[in-house]
């Protein structure tokens, strides 16, 4: 029988490699407490909100050529509006990353499948600019964003039934669960308050160190996540 598993891995959160992120976690939060207390015009400065979308990702050195995979992201929003075209914000997100071999859409494809399913909790730190004013000036139609995004890996799930060495199961047990990547993107606002965004994120270190690793194989290179995210979003 040629049944294709599925072997999933938590990574939690241990010592001090993750004690940045409830921090980031702790910022988001309170973010919008700063508002107790303020003047209904300083109050203004202020908004939430919210996005969900999909997300279309690989990683360079698995192989697997493509962003061929798909997944999910969704998370909230704390924004300050620094000045008329200009703001500051911070995320706090979940998506889904990875990659797969072009066997799962094609079965004619002669390859064995594989594919690397990656969870991850995000902090994102954005730094915002507004252009094309709306006739009704109450609001700017395009937003152009960049910042850094802090992830932690809190699981993968791996499909791979070779029996070399550099098998994805032998690989997930050596990945970096931190990842900090720069992430750019553009938003258009359709109403005052709702709207549509493209991001791309490309990870600055690497999922996997391949020279550093105790997998004995000549094949292995390091893994490095870029991916792409289609979404829409409101706020408040």
């Amino acid at each position: 029988m040629n049944e294709l598993r599925k072997y999933k891995y938590d990574h939690p959160v241990k010592g001090c490699t993750g004690r940045w992120f409830p921090a980031w976690f702790a910022l988001l939060l309170f973010f919008p407490g700063l508002l107790t207390g303020q003047s209904s015009t300083e109050a203004s400065r202020f908004s939430l909100g919210a996005l969900a979308g999909l997300t279309l990702s690989q990683i360079d050195g698995d192989n697997l050529q493509g962003y061929d995979h798909f997944g999910l992201m969704g998370g909230i929003s704390s924004t300050a509006h620094l000045a008329d075209r200009f703001s500051l914000s911070v995320e706090l997100m979940y998506s889904q990353r990875g990659s797969q071999s072009q066997k799962f859409r094609n079965p004619d494809y002669l390859d064995i499948p594989k594919k690397v399913h990656l969870e991850y909790a995000e902090v994102n730190v954005l730094f915002h600019l507004y252009d094309w004013l709306d006739p009704s000036e109450s609001f700017y139609h395009m937003d152009a964003f960049g910042g850094v995004s802090l992830g932690r890996l809190i699981r993968s799930t791996i499909i791979d039934k070779s029996v070399l060495p550099e098998n994805f199961n032998n690989v997930a047990r050596e990945f970096d669960t931190n990842d900090i990547s720069v992430l750019l993107g553009v938003g258009y606002y359709i109403g005052k308050h709702w709207g549509l965004g493209f991001r791309f994120s490309r990870s600055l270190g690497l999922l996997f160190d391949a020279e550093s690793s105790q997998i004995m194989s000549n094949a292995l290179r390091n893994w490095k996540e870029y991916h792409l995210g289609v979404y829409s979003f409101v706020t408040f």
